[in-house]
């Protein structure tokens, strides 16, 4: 008989404090504001914005920083809906689908108001096969190619360009070295129109914006940041709250463990709902995280055993990606991926 397996996170000095306050907690709160060491981790974990929305509900002063950063997200979303409508237009015009991202995408239905969720670019997912048309009628639209000379779509995976004010796009038409080639071709192929975005635009659901969220995650820069587990906490949350009006739901968490497994994504979902559990407990994010941690491989199951003593959200993608290729687990890149993720240099915050 096979016996589950147990892993619990180790999480960083005020976590646990900032993830109270960023679902609303008083207590958190003025706990926060009493600590200035606090205060400026809650910068750090890019979540300013949204703690300057909660505090001013519970009618507490707002810092400075947090204003700041609320009102930075809202300006720099405006010219991202811009620049969101402008590639719109031009991509719908070729009837090119085209499907946002990230900070872009849909994740931010679930929070009090779209700038409390911070993002800096466009990430938007094209088909592959046409990627060189998406790319000349953008350029011919206005958008300004980066290290367009150096692009090479066997080597990497989106192509760079800016918009006229300023906006960064990355078209991506595959997704990161890590994961298994087929999982931009089943995003784009299980999405849905997105009439209010364009003709050809295109939205996830909430069990794939949960599977994009954890398989990117370990794409950033350590130390990861709060805002990133946050985005599946809400999705989570918001899969079994009772709504009167809403129709059923299906089952948010089971469809999320069908699509890891299909993709070899075990590792990276089932630590992402661990830690996402961890922070701020919830009957979705365990089962997730119970039901992929139980499909482990041996080589997965080292690395966590190792890693124990160690703040999970700062595991190194390298060895993340070493760890599930010796377990034989599908990836785009195979193993250049983790030479390329170990060459890669912490970022210090």
């Amino acid at each position: 008989m096979r016996h589950s397996f147990h892993f619990q996170p180790q999480l960083r000095e005020h976590d646990l404090l900032i993830a109270k306050a960023a679902m609303g907690d008083s207590e958190a709160v003025q706990k926060i504001l009493r600590n200035p060491a606090a205060i400026d981790a809650v910068g750090d974990h890019r979540l300013g914005a949204l703690l300057a929305h909660r505090i001013h509900e519970l009618g507490f002063p707002v810092q400075p920083e947090w204003h700041r950063a609320l009102r930075n997200s809202a300006v720099t979303r405006l010219f991202l809906d811009e620049a969101l409508k402008d590639l719109g237009t031009t991509l719908d015009e070729r009837s090119i689908p085209w499907l946002p991202l990230k900070g872009m995408g849909r994740i931010t239905e679930y929070y009090p108001r779209p700038e409390c969720r911070p993002t800096s670019d466009l990430d938007i997912l094209i088909p592959r096969e046409r990627l060189d048309e998406a790319r000349s009628a953008l350029i011919d639209a206005g958008w300004i190619p980066i290290d367009d000379d150096e692009f090479e779509p066997g080597a990497i995976y989106n192509w760079k360009a800016s918009h006229p004010s300023g906006c960064l796009l990355e078209l991506h038409y595959t997704l990161w070295g890590g994961v298994d080639s087929r999982l931009a071709q089943t995003l784009l192929q299980s999405a849905e129109k997105s009439p209010e975005l364009g003709a050809s635009a295109l939205h996830s659901s909430a069990p794939n914006l949960y599977i994009i969220g954890a398989a990117h995650l370990w794409n950033s820069p350590r130390p990861r940041t709060l805002l990133y587990f946050l985005d599946l906490h809400l999705l989570a949350l918001d899969s079994t709250e009772n709504k009167p009006t809403d129709l059923p739901k299906p089952d948010f968490a089971a469809s999320v463990i069908q699509f890891a497994r299909n993709h070899d994504l075990q590792l990276l979902v089932g630590l992402a709902a661990a830690i996402t559990q961890a922070l701020w407990p919830h009957s979705a994010n365990a089962e997730i995280a119970t039901a992929l941690f139980d499909d482990l491989r041996l080589p997965e199951r080292v690395l966590l055993r190792l890693s124990k003593n160690k703040p999970s959200a700062d595991l190194h993608l390298g060895t993340i990606t070493l760890a599930r290729l010796l377990g034989r687990r599908k990836t785009r890149n195979g193993w250049n991926a983790v030479i390329r993720f170990l060459r890669r240099p912490k970022i210090h915050r």
